[in-house]
This record gives C-alpha cells, sequence and structure tokens, in this order.
C-alpha cells in the first residue's frame, strides 16, 4: 500500500524544481519523515508515491 500525492498542475513549481525536490527527498532517510518511494511526471501530471502510514498525517493528529 502506497499514498500517492498529486502536485497543483497550476502551482508555481517549474518541472526543474520539481526533479530537484524529487532528488533531495529520495536522499532524505530518517525515522521521522515519510519516505519517497518514487514520481512521476509526465505531460502535466506530478505525482509523488509516498509509504503508507495507517495511523494518519501529521495534519490530522494536530488538529
Amino acid at each position: 500500500i502506497v499514498a500517492v500525492k498529486q502536485l497543483d498542475r497550476n502551482g508555481l513549481q517549474g518541472n526543474r524544481e520539481f526533479l530537484v525536490e524529487v532528488l533531495m527527498l529520495s536522499l532524505l532517510h530518517h525515522p521521522n519523515l515519510v519516505n519517497l518511494i518514487g514520481y512521476c511526471a509526465e505531460g502535466d501530471q506530478r505525482l509523488l508515491v509516498y509509504e503508507f502510514m495507517p495511523l494518519g498525517s501529521l495534519e490530522d493528529h494536530l488538529h
């Protein structure tokens, strides 16, 4: 099971910035951070694939 985050097509982030972010996320490994498994950048689609966290997001726990 994975979690997929679809980025805003109308966002200000360009393709180069997206790929730099993917590279940085793929290099980060910490027990308190969710791991990036992969990504898709085809046409105007920008998807990030993360490991699934069954207890929800930090935002869920803060509200």
